[in-house]
């Protein structure tokens, strides 16, 4: 019996400190952070990530997966608001800058989010994603010069990233620059034959380089991709009006 006892009073006061644990902000970050990861939708995570932030206002990492969960849910500015919290307890965190960097893209605050990933670009210069980030920054701001040399610089990190590539392609094309447009973009027409966006600049590159056989072979494959950009490439190769 003493043994039993003794064992009764252990699991109490397991218990007891878990429920104190799962109260305090920490706790209830954990809580959080631990349905975050094993798949919980982020509407049930959300409660938690609250609650952590609302009991200590200074705990940054709670801020900071407050902002990602926000973000998830399409909530961007007050995802913003929340990596703004976590960049205020934590300056030196290049995931809060980058998070909050991308948010400010998304809600068109361009200047502000060129500043944050130039910061993160500068201090972790190997972290990829930075580049591809800035990039689309600067191309927003109409610098396409700048998003050039950053989508190059995000392809020399990640060669595979087709989304980059193409962006890349579209800067070109951007610039006039309708050579480099076309070696990048068959690129992604190569691994991606039914992309439709792809095959139209493409188009557009080749009839501007005077090739209308090549812009025709794409407004062709265009027919059966997306037949809207199959007549607007149509259209520019064979004016109705010509």
């Amino acid at each position: 019996m003493p043994v039993l006892i003794i064992v009764a009073v252990f699991l109490a006061f397991d218990a007891l400190a878990a429920l104190y644990v799962v109260r305090t902000s920490h706790g209830q970050y954990l809580a959080g952070l631990s349905l975050l990861k094993t798949g919980f939708a982020p509407k049930d995570v959300l409660p938690f990530l609250w609650r952590a932030v609302e009991q200590n206002p200074d705990h940054g990492e709670a801020w900071f997966h407050l902002g990602y969960t926000l973000n998830r849910m399409g909530r961007t500015q007050e995802a913003a608001d929340a990596f703004e919290q976590a960049v205020r307890i934590a300056p030196g965190s290049a995931d809060a800058r980058y998070h909050l960097g991308v948010a400010y893209c998304n809600l068109g605050r361009i200047p502000e989010a060129v500043g944050m990933l130039e910061w993160v670009a500068r201090e972790k210069p190997t972290r990829a994603e930075t580049f591809l980030s800035l990039g689309y920054a600067y191309a927003y701001r109409g610098d396409l010069p700048r998003a050039v040399a950053m989508f190059d610089r995000h392809l020399e990190l990640n060669p595979r990233n087709l989304n980059a590539r193409f962006a890349l392609g579209q800067a070109y094309i951007g610039l006039s620059r309708w050579n480099d447009a076309i070696t990048h973009l068959t690129m992604v027409h190569q691994a991606n034959p039914s992309h439709g966006p792809t095959n139209f600049n493409l188009g557009v590159a080749y009839l501007r380089t005077g090739n209308r056989g090549k812009a025709r072979e794409h407004a062709q494959a265009l027919q059966g991709i997306d037949p809207q950009l199959g007549a607007r490439l149509t259209d520019l190769i064979e004016p109705s009006g010509s």
